[in-house]
């Protein structure tokens, strides 16, 4: 499982804090990416988080609502979720910024 965030017009240092969290609090590497609307927020593959799970936390950190109804719809059919697209349009999404294991609180 992972943590992945879309976070449509979120200001850039809100991203940031947001990746801050995922980064110490559950112990992964965490990027951070530009996308057409806003940011993508992805961590590290986690352990011991079921699907649900991993829907409550994006909930809670604000991860678009309509992309948590269609992945609520998607684990209930048994079919792949937690889906962020790399280009939209024309927009290719940029990484921006990446957060290691070692020091959750410096982004380069």
């Amino acid at each position: 499982m992972r943590i992945s965030l879309d976070l449509d017009g979120y200001p850039r240092n809100i991203a940031d804090c947001k990746a801050r969290f995922i980064a110490w609090h559950y112990d992964v590497g965490v990027r951070i990416y530009k996308t057409a609307h806003g940011f993508h927020v992805e961590s590290d593959l986690l352990e011991g988080l079921t699907p649900l799970e991993c829907l409550v936390v994006r909930e809670s950190l604000g991860d678009d609502p309509r992309r948590i109804r269609m992945d609520t719809h998607r684990i209930a059919k048994g079919w792949e979720w937690d889906i962020l697209f790399y280009v939209k349009g024309k927009y290719e999404r940029e990484l921006v910024g990446e957060i290691s294991v070692n020091n959750p609180l410096r982004i380069t």
